[in-house]
């Protein structure tokens, strides 16, 4: 395998030996593999190379859900570094590259939708992901899986700071930790992490600060005592 070290899931036409034979300049059997948290869907193909070479104008399509029952079937192809690169350029720009664990436990790049792309829209389960999370740490503590691919470890991580950030002892502190976790997630916009193309966006801070006040109400007796009016010696003199 050290001249085919890269992984690429395919699901789609990169599996047909005439597209292989194109790109690759080879046949590449591959494995059959799964990728769970994915469901498949269609985009139409305007590319006339790549029309050529699949002969089809619409090709299938990845996007995350979150799910932990929708499983997009598929082959994990071994490749080298310049054979990857022949496929990157084989795509179109409807797809995004990015690194993903699959259900044999391999880590292997997948070609799904690139949702920055205007008239790409995400699942309908795509902005929360909550079921994939959670099948994955289960199956991750038991030992029978892998752990949460970076985009997905970076939400629970998010997740978990919020619920911390209510339960802290005083506003001040919910307030350290919401936004050293949002120092974090902006941190992680500048380097690349692997799994679902999902965008963790910042937590608001005043929000948090919000709620965090109407689960810790001040009680009445734990009010300070307005300050009581005091008169010199003198002004009382004056008084009488």
């Amino acid at each position: 395998m050290a001249d085919y070290p890269v992984v690429l899931f395919s699901y789609g036409t990169l599996r047909q030996r005439d597209v292989q034979l194109s790109v690759f300049g080879r046949e590449v059997i591959g494995t059959p593999d799964a990728l769970p948290g994915y469901r498949l869907s269609m985009v139409e193909i305007t590319d006339p190379h790549v029309v050529a070479v699949s002969g089809a104008t619409h090709h299938p399509i990845l996007r995350a859900t979150g799910r932990a029952d929708d499983v997009v079937e598929g082959t994990a192809l071994r490749l080298s570094e310049d054979e990857l690169a022949a496929a990157d350029e084989y795509e179109v720009d409807d797809y995004r590259r990015v690194l993903v664990p699959l259900a044999s436990g391999l880590q292997g790049w997948v070609y799904a939708a690139d949702l920055s792309r205007p008239g790409i829209r995400a699942g309908s389960n795509s902005g929360s992901l909550p079921g994939f999370a959670a099948s994955a740490s289960s199956a991750f503590g038991a030992g029978l899986a892998f752990p949460l691919p970076g985009t997905l470890a970076l939400r629970k991580e998010a997740e978990d700071s919020r619920a911390a950030a209510l339960e802290a002892r005083t506003e001040a502190e919910a307030r350290r930790i919401v936004e050293a976790m949002n120092e974090k997630i902006h941190e992680s916009r500048g380097r690349p992490l692997m799994g679902p193309p999902v965008l963790q966006r910042l937590i608001d801070v005043e929000d948090v600060a919000r709620e965090w006040r109407s689960r810790h109400p001040v009680a009445q007796d734990d009010r300070p005592e307005p300050p009581r009016e005091t008169r010199s010696f003198f002004r009382r003199l004056r008084r009488r």
